[in-house]
């Protein structure tokens, strides 16, 4: 089983979800038993993903759990599967926020119309998350990646709010965009490569370099070009500024226990694609334009910490804060130091953590109120003085917030002082304003705490309860998990050091081990 573990973890949950709708009712009729099911699919996938962990090797930096064999040969693409210390960790981090996700979904909604059809389409998008993350074949990678939209396209145009038609549309039609480019630069690499092949193992460390065009009489490298292209391809799921308007509108819609996937991990399998196409195939292209990566990202944290002072829905506010905070992971691997892209690691994780546990804490807010607007109309709070008729909420949500805002001790602390420490002697006018990002995001941050915890009793204020015994079963793991990666980081950083170390090598020559 260990020689194919990989390939159990990526496709245990798509034969759980083909279980799921085949089986016949008198097997999986009604939503409990769809719950069931699937949590149990779940509950396996994340073990195994946990000993796929604690099975791998930290001092080795090439890829290990390697899976390889023909697959379509005429095409030279193979069934080609490997983890390393960059990828590793998106495996259960993956499995655990989905598996959250589906316990989430039954508190949420006991009474989802279409149960089967909706579990099922959770697990199949975790199925291509997964394999995204573990794909080492660009054909395969592509497939998972672009698999992946049709889940997440019908779980909120079907269970999603009142807009889900318009949502679930300009998220497709933005990411059929980004799909395309991707294409594009797929076609481009193959063709242009002798002998054609997708082995992004092979195709790595620069093979593209000495390929050049003449474009009105002034020749071009042709991985310059093609690095930009997959770049706003891949820039569009991230979201990069400014390919990232479906994004608050379709977190907006999407039902609350999905609004953690689809704002976390769904989102970092655009920075991992960065990482593992773009900074692998064409490190020459990387050196040229990883000052504009960061300066990418700057703009990103500046831009969505602004956007979130003015908003009134509280799930575009924290929709608006992940995407300020996806901007410090760009200036963590355009920095192109040790430190640097280590922090932008671990702010990969610990994001995924924080902005999980603030979207499920709305969401239990919003399935106690219906109601996600901090003012009405006339201005007046919807929410406030919640701090004693729900002081176990409001402890969990000011955890959430410092972390957050990377308060010492707490979830993104860590991640950002690395990649701050790390950018400041290259960068220094970046790294200031995105010390400005961080101060306006700990004060909208703090807004919005002050604004339904505290103050005078909103409308809706009576109506907030506080944590039931079932929730924790999402919420509880997700505060550990804050505590823990702002207080012990280390392990992360151990694992990952060896295939940094090795990967940076590749591209700068050289590295400053400042970890």
């Amino acid at each position: 089983m260990v020689d194919h573990l990989l390939s159990f973890i990526v496709f245990l949950p798509l034969l759980g979800a083909v279980f799921v709708i085949l089986a016949p009712k008198k097997i999986a009729s009604g939503p409990k038993t769809a719950f069931t099911v699937s949590l149990g699919i779940a509950v396996v996938t994340f073990l195994l993903s946990c000993f796929l962990v604690s099975q791998f090797d930290r001092n080795q930096s090439s890829l290990q759990f390697v899976e390889k064999q023909g697959w379509i040969n005429s095409l030279s693409i193979s069934y080609f599967l490997g983890v390393d210390g960059i990828s590793i960790f998106f495996i259960p981090l993956t499995t655990l926020i989905f598996l959250l996700s589906i316990i989430s979904s039954h508190f949420f909604a006991e009474k989802l119309k279409g149960s089967k059809g909706y579990y099922a389409l959770i697990l199949f998008l975790e199925s291509c998350i997964l394999g995204v993350f573990s794909a080492q074949d660009m054909f395969l990678f592509f497939m998972f990646w672009t698999a992946s939209l049709l889940p997440g396209y019908f779980l909120v145009g079907i269970w999603g709010g009142k807009n889900k038609e318009s949502a679930s549309t300009a998220f497709f039609t933005y990411q059929l965009f980004g799909c395309a480019l991707f294409l594009f630069a797929l076609l481009a690499i193959y063709y242009l490569r002798e002998p054609h092949q997708f082995d992004l193992v092979a195709l790595s460390g620069g093979k593209f370099s000495e390929i050049k065009f003449n474009f009105y009489d002034r020749e071009l490298k042709l991985d310059n070009l093609i690095f930009l292209i997959l770049f706003v391809g891949l820039a569009v799921r991230i979201p990069v500024i400014p390919f990232h308007g479906w994004f608050t509108k379709f977190i907006t819609e999407t039902p609350p226990a999905l609004t953690a996937v689809m704002s976390t991990v769904f989102l970092k399998t655009g920075c991992y694609a960065l990482i593992r196409l773009n900074y692998s195939l064409f490190p020459d292209s990387v050196n040229k334009f990883a000052e504009l990566i960061c300066v990418v990202g700057v703009i990103n944290i500046i831009y969505g910490a602004l956007c979130a002072i003015n908003q009134n829905d509280i799930r575009k506010l924290v929709a608006y804060g992940s995407l300020s905070h996806m901007g410090f992971i760009l200036l963590g691997i355009g920095t192109l130091n040790i430190m640097s892209f280590q922090g932008a690691l671990v702010s990969l994780v610990s994001q995924t953590f924080y902005i999980s546990l603030l979207f499920f804490l709305i969401g239990v807010i919003g399935n106690r109120t219906n109601e996600f607007l901090i003012f009405d109309q006339d201005g007046k709070g919807n929410f406030g003085s919640l701090v004693m008729r729900a002081p176990v909420l409001s402890g969990f949500f000011v955890i959430a917030i410092f972390s957050a805002i990377g308060f010492p001790g707490l979830g993104a602390f860590v991640s950002q002082i690395l990649i701050l420490l790390g950018a400041f002697p290259v960068h220094l006018t970046l790294t200031i304003l995105g010390l400005v990002g961080v101060l306006i995001t700990a004060g909208f941050f703090l807004g919005l705490y002050k604004n339904i915890f505290w103050g005078n009793q909103g409308k809706y204020s009576e109506m907030v309860t506080d944590i039931r015994m079932g929730e924790n079963f999402f919420l509880v793991p997700l505060v550990l998990l804050c505590l823990l990666i702002g207080v012990y980081p280390s392990p992360m950083l151990k694992i990952s050091q060896a295939t940094v170390q090795s990967f940076l090598h590749a591209i700068v020559g050289e590295t400053n081990d400042h970890s």
